[in-house]
């Protein structure tokens, strides 16, 4: 009976030895694991561990990519103006001659005006002319008889 008494004391201490090695061991994985879980995060945050194509294409891919559309917006933007330029002085252009066409439209306008009282005038002055000498006529004619 003594004999099963220690053999079940040696039992009960086995199973406690076992059941506290258990627990440290959680512990201890639980602890670790997040310790690694965070050594690894900051790893790889700073670029510890990398995905070479990533790598490549970061590095050299997205700057060729974007040194490529820099220029080709450079070039576009240079156009733009030059096409800008062009049309303002088309714009310029068609307005001097719009204005140059309106003078010369007026000027002639006037020119003819003056050209018709000119004649206007002369008219009457060949009416008067001829009435006054209707009238020396009828004078002479009116004398002599």
């Amino acid at each position: 009976r003594e004999r099963r008494v220690a053999e079940e004391a040696v039992r009960v201490k086995e199973e406690e030895a076992v059941a506290r090695k258990v627990a440290a061991r959680g512990f201890a994985h639980l602890y670790v694991g997040d310790v690694v879980s965070n050594v690894f995060g900051t790893l790889q945050h700073t670029g510890f561990f990398y995905d070479p194509l990533v790598r490549e294409i970061e590095n050299v891919t997205i700057p060729w990519l974007l040194d490529g559309v820099a220029a080709n917006t450079a070039a576009m933007q240079k156009t733009e103006r030059q096409a800008s330029a062009l049309l303002a002085s088309a714009v310029a252009e068609h307005a001097q001659r719009s204005a140059d066409a309106s003078a010369e439209f007026h000027r002639r306008i006037q020119a003819d005006a003056a050209a018709k009282e000119a004649a206007i005038q002369a008219a009457q002055k060949e009416e008067e002319d001829r009435v006054r000498a209707e009238e020396e006529a009828a004078a002479a004619e009116a004398a002599a008889a």
